[in-house]
């Protein structure tokens, strides 16, 4: 939703609202637009109270300009507000509430928008770009759908009180804000914000209901999701309260997990603490947010085969980690069949697998375990089987490896890895298979890399390469003497051939000997004493056999 806004609009009320009226009448002379479409205002005693904060009676309306003049329809209580009386004469302002300021933001995540930071992404990819654009999973990992409720959860509070998700009045548990949800019914119109006070958070974030559309997860300050051992709640055995709703709360049975698909005790089964944990029943969970929390448990995601499930995930300002001390397994990340994944600022000391994941995004993290792709012709999500990930400005400093466990070797899908201004691998040996593509851009690949599939570097360098690969390297923005090496000094790759002319070893034509030094300059950014200028040809020059 778009909002209106002008500069310095506001007025008085001319008649008084009650707690239920949806007419607000302004007085002659006010400053708030007439062009259709929706505004945010603000109401106060203005007279009493100089700034809307101060008036306990305040409330955030949405208003409509009617066509009779000087008349607006409202929808009354937004922004977690209260409907109330308000008196003629009280103010009526147009304000940045934090509601407009979410709509600005779902502007700015648009394809327009995503589509200019790609721009400078090379042909070889950006079609494939473009079709998660299109999706609406853009460069930056998805359209955020602004929350339009908002559920506070604070296990502090040791008083007496009726949890109802208010600020004033936090849900104890981060389950009793999801489970809240589940019972409302509306979260396919509603999407839903749970703000989680600073605490350790001995429970599992169960999200196995298909009332489940769009929801999202911030916390505020240290957040540490650290289930028991055994899955469960507060004595480290898994009850019902747990995951699912009482049933006096649940409009559907077949929104929630049955018994069976509870973890039990005896940690057979479902008996693994997780973090996170969506194995059934989500086919309708499109946007899934976590920002700023700490995993100390596995995150397991499995979407379901052929639906449009999980095209909005994301993870944001998070740590997924281990406790030396700890029984559980550390924040493990094993997603698979979704549409979208996304890691932005976020460190992780464990592994991450995926499987058959269409579109993922790893942004400015520095990711220390393995990554494990695997592409899978068992299932996969709608979108399809041509899957993509994109490395930008992040460090992989475990090892990447690619699976394919594929019925035959004609099936179609395939993997894309995208990196752009990241560092990927520890030095381990790396395989990339038939069907995988690597487009790496201004990256640094570590590790000796045998090629069976599709490798493009583009002012990339990797350590080495096995001469037992049988695939294709393409090496762009290069001179043709680093692809062909058609200098006199020989060398299986250019950065050998140039050691050879270093140490003196082999005959040198002294017509290459410019290609070869700007060839060494364009293609090792990563090694800052050999730069291409005059005194280093100079250098080259002087050596014995020059």
């Amino acid at each position: 939703m778009i909002f209106q806004r002008v500069n310095f609009g506001f007025g008085l009320m001319a008649q008084a609202l009650t707690a239920s009226s949806t007419t607000l009448v302004m007085a002659i002379g006010h400053y708030l637009p007439v062009d259709p479409g929706p505004m945010r205002l603000v109401l106060w005693n203005a007279v009493l109270y100089p700034v809307p904060i101060m008036d306990p009676n305040f409330e955030v309306v949405t208003a409509y300009y009617s066509g009779t003049v000087n008349q607006y329809t409202i929808i009354r209580a937004q922004e977690d507000t209260f409907a109330h009386p308000h008196a003629i004469g009280d103010k009526v302002a147009m304000t940045y509430t934090k509601g407009v300021s979410s709509s600005d933001l779902f502007v700015l995540g648009t394809k327009e928008i995503d589509e200019t930071n790609i721009a400078n992404q090379r042909a070889v990819i950006y079609n494939a770009l473009l079709d998660r654009l299109e999706y609406g999973t853009g460069g930056g990992g998805g359209i955020t759908i602004p929350a339009t409720k908002t559920y506070w959860v604070d296990k502090n509070r040791t008083d007496v009180y009726t949890p109802d998700g208010s600020i004033a009045s936090p849900f104890r548990s981060i389950m009793s804000a999801v489970n809240k949800v589940i019972a409302n019914g509306d979260n396919a119109i509603n999407s839903y914000l749970i703000e989680i006070a600073p605490a350790v958070y001995h429970e599992q974030i169960i999200l196995e209901s298909l009332a489940l559309f769009n929801i999202s997860f911030h916390g505020n300050g240290e957040v540490v999701l650290q289930p028991f051992p055994g899955g469960g709640g507060s004595s480290g055995v898994p009850t019902s309260s747990d995951f699912i709703p009482s049933s006096s709360d649940i409009p559907s049975s077949s929104w929630f997990p049955s018994s069976s698909d509870i973890p039990s005790s005896s940690g057979g089964g479902g008996g693994t603490a997780y973090s996170v944990r969506s194995l059934i029943n989500n086919e309708n969970l499109l946007t899934l947010h976590f920002d700023g929390i700490q995993f100390l448990a596995p995150f397991l995601i499995t979407g379901q085969c052929g639906t449009t499930a999980f095209s909005d995930v994301r993870v944001s300002d998070s740590e997924f980690i281990s406790e030396a001390d700890s029984s559980l397994q550390g924040g493990t990340i094993a997603v698979s069949y979704l549409n979208n994944f996304v890691l932005s600022n976020v460190k992780s000391t464990e592994d991450i697998f995926l499987t058959n994941v269409w579109w993922s995004y790893f942004e400015s993290s520095h990711l220390e375990g393995d990554w494990i792709f695997t592409i899978d012709d068992t299932c996969s999500p709608a979108s399809g089987i041509d899957n993509m990930a994109l490395f930008n400005g992040t460090y992989l400093q475990g090892t990447p490896s690619f699976e394919r466990e594929l019925s035959s070797e004609e099936d179609l899908a395939t993997l894309t890895l995208v990196t752009s201004g990241s560092r990927i691998g520890r030095g381990n040996p790396v395989t990339v298979p038939p069907g995988v593509t690597i487009y790496a851009q201004s990256s640094f690949l570590r590790g000796a890399w045998t090629n069976n599939g599709l490798v493009i570097l583009s002012n990339a360098f990797v350590q080495s390469f096995s001469p037992a690969g049988i695939g294709i390297l393409q090496i762009t923005d290069q001179p043709a003497s680093q692809i062909h090496n058609d200098s006199d000094v020989l060398g299986f790759s250019v950065k050998d051939a140039l050691n050879n002319l270093q140490s003196g070893t082999g005959v040198v034509d002294h017509s290459k000997l410019q290609n070869l030094a700007y060839a060494n300059a364009k293609h090792t950014g990563f090694q800052k004493e050999m730069i291409w200028d005059e005194d280093y040809l100079s250098y080259l020059i002087s050596r014995p056999n020059s």
